[in-house]
């Protein structure tokens, strides 16, 4: 059996936490469209970031691709991208 299915309350955390990464990148993408304003974009890329680090980690780790290390490695320069976009966001102007 899956690793992923011996714990599912972490499945579901991890789950819920790309859900909610996914849905605050859509609703900034949408401030993008329909203010023009710059720092959104920079603000959906780096959620997209986030979200997308936990799945290649869930994915690296999960289906034996790496080692627990290597993903969390991986998950770590991934997630760290995003937050520099999201300072980005937070330092340039609209």
């Amino acid at each position: 059996m899956p690793e992923m299915f011996q714990y599912p309350l972490l499945s579901f955390a991890r789950v819920m936490i790309v859900a909610l990464g996914i849905t605050v990148a859509y609703y900034a993408l949408e401030g993008y469209r329909k203010l023009e304003s710059g720092p959104m974009l920079w603000y959906s890329i780096g959620f997209i970031l986030f979200s997308l680090s936990m799945v290649i980690q869930g994915v690296l780790f999960e289906l034996s691709l790496t080692s627990i290390f290597t993903a969390i490695y991986a998950q770590t320069i991934i997630m760290a991208t995003g937050m520099v976009f999201v300072l980005y966001a937070l330092w340039c102007e609209g």
